[in-house]
């Protein structure tokens, strides 16, 4: 299957998914991921949107905690990181998305939640088609954690040369 087509299917899945049932996989998800946060002091994450895994409120405990919360923000067709001490620095962008509505690069986060829609037993994600997180990851050598739904584990995606694998993907099982 393609990635395009395999992309269908998980956004679809997403939408079949119930209110009720998004929110206990939230609740699940975000529990794991603060906790595997913890240690770090600088977290790159990004800023969910329709039915992504939420991360609001993994950015509201960071940001509580003390840490440094960076966001992405496409500049001049890449992805730049930039520092933010709310929710509400974001603002509607490009692609739906919520970006910081300063440009001023953060320093590298030691680690960086990506966002997916599937992965693989090899730990390769499949984004949404934009190729913005492969590119910014290939130079990136910090920690890096995938947040999904444990259905979208995808036995039949298989990875392109210029893919990265995480380091790590948490759902909610």
């Amino acid at each position: 299957m393609t990635k395009a087509a395999l992309r269908t299917l998980h956004l679809s899945r997403r939408k079949a998914l119930s209110d009720a049932e998004k929110r206990a996989a939230f609740s699940v998800i975000t529990e794991k991921a603060c906790a595997r946060l913890a240690p770090y002091d600088s977290i790159g994450i990004y800023v969910s949107v329709g039915d992504e895994v939420d991360t609001h409120a993994i950015i509201r405990w960071a940001l509580a905690h003390g840490k440094r919360v960076s966001v992405p923000k496409v500049v001049e067709g890449s992805l730049r990181f930039i520092e933010i001490h709310a929710l509400e620095d974001c603002v509607h962008a490009k692609f739906g998305l919520l970006e910081p509505f300063s440009s001023i690069a953060a320093s590298e986060p030691q680690i960086h939640v990506v966002p997916m829609l599937a992965f693989n037993q090899r730990r390769y994600r499949l984004g949404y088609g934009k190729g913005f997180y492969d590119a910014y990851l290939k130079h990136y050598s910090g920690m890096t954690l995938g947040l999904c739904f444990a259905d979208d584990e995808e036995p039949d995606l298989m990875e392109d040369p210029w893919d990265v694998p995480l380091n790590e993907i948490l759902s909610e099982r």
